[in-house]
């Protein structure tokens, strides 16, 4: 997907976009009106889970 290659560069990305969907979700908490927002966690939350995936092959 990202062209990672090894398990701890995927521990770091993942990671990173964790942060980034915790920021977000207090965000929409605080603001739900923003449907944009809601729109790019979902879709974070999708790439992080694919990002999961691919990590899971390479440990197998």
């Amino acid at each position: 997907m990202l062209g990672l290659k090894t398990i701890s560069e995927y521990n770091k990305e993942i990671k990173r976009i964790d942060k980034i969907l915790y920021d977000f979700k207090e965000y929409i908490e605080e603001c739900p009106e923003d449907s944009g927002t809601k729109w790019n966690y979902e879709s974070l939350k999708y790439i992080r889970n694919e990002l999961k995936k691919e990590q899971d092959k390479l440990e197998d």
